[in-house]
């Protein structure tokens, strides 16, 4: 972003070459002195550059590096005191400063830096065995200084600090298929994207033996896939014991085809108490070659929803 004294927003062609900005941009004239702000060293080429050509049409350059993890640290700590005393020194620097230039410095460095790429191949692999002809998954996450002109006029210095000094990280991911990309996060189905949110996790506990926990696992999963995926989870084998602990309201679930009966718990509610009594399957000893969904769906169980039609109006 490039500020002249008033603060107001000049340009912000960060690309463009140094020679651009000094001459044209910000119109630098002899004697003027111009502070160029910037974050962590990575920049540095683009900097010295723009100090050569400030001093080529006689103004005089100053930099000043700031390091935001440590500005975060410092916001952290801070007291009202230094609060007021970093606010004077702003007041001050328009002062002393006719120009200035701060370098938002945004990088790809992040594109698939946190992706396991064993959790990405057997995601892939497991959209491809349901049918879902992904070819490949693209994650890319840009980080940038948070914008000055979006800070809400209502909150206070200390926050408005705290704000400045945080990188914000914009994480973009796309879906490949054969002949075309997708948008994972506006141009997928709700079944796509729950599919993705859930798998990731639901890989990752697989490899490290962790535990998933999970509310409503089935919301905008087919049934079938669900059951595909549980089963899945179901006949791993190995050393490590991932688990996973989660409701549902899908009935279809309740199979001893796919869980023992110890592991399948109900809820009931106590409507005078409110308190919620929990139970296992287990307690009533079915049969093995017993219909639990159609058993339950008979109140064998419990837990069933009670409705009164007789006081409902039509």
């Amino acid at each position: 972003m490039l500020y002249r004294k008033k603060g107001e927003i000049m340009d912000e062609r960060l690309k463009k070459l140094s020679s651009t900005i000094v001459n044209y941009s910000l119109e630098v004239k002899p004697n003027e002195r111009v502070l160029i702000n910037f974050q962590t060293e990575k920049p540095k080429i683009f900097v010295k550059y723009l100090i050569e050509d400030i001093v080529k049409v006689g103004g005089i350059p100053f930099i000043r590096m700031v390091d935001p993890m440590l500005n975060t640290v410092l916001s952290e700590l801070t007291k009202e005191n230094r609060i007021q005393e970093i606010k004077k020194h702003s007041e001050d620097d328009n002062e002393n400063y006719d120009s200035f230039i701060h370098i938002r410095y945004s990088t790809n460095d992040f594109e698939n830096k946190n992706v396991n790429p064993e959790i990405k191949k057997l995601a892939l692999s497991f959209m491809r065995d349901i049918g879902v002809d992904i070819q490949d998954i693209k994650i890319k996450i840009e980080e940038s200084a948070f914008p000055q002109s979006e800070l809400p006029e209502f909150l206070s210095d200390e926050y408005k600090n705290k704000l400045r000094m945080t990188p914000l990280q914009k994480i973009t991911a796309s879906v490949v298929y054969p002949g075309f990309e997708t948008d994972l996060f506006t141009e997928e189905s709700t079944g796509i994207q729950k599919l993705f949110a859930f798998l990731c996790p639901f890989l990752d506990i697989i490899s490290k033996g962790k535990i998933l926990i999970c509310d409503e696992l089935e919301t905008s999963l087919h049934e079938s896939l669900l059951y595909t995926l549980l089963k899945t989870f179901l006949s791993l084998e190995g050393k490590e014991q991932p688990q996973i602990i989660f409701t549902t309201h899908d009935t279809s679930l309740l199979s001893l085809d796919l869980f023992r009966r110890d592991q399948i718990y109900f809820v009931e509610k106590d409507n005078k108490t409110g308190v919620s009594d929990l139970y296992s399957l287990d307690d009533f000893s079915p049969r093995k070659s017993e219909n639990i969904q159609k058993g339950y769906l008979q109140g064998r169980y419990g837990a069933m929803p009670i409705v009164n039609f007789k006081d409902i109006e039509w």
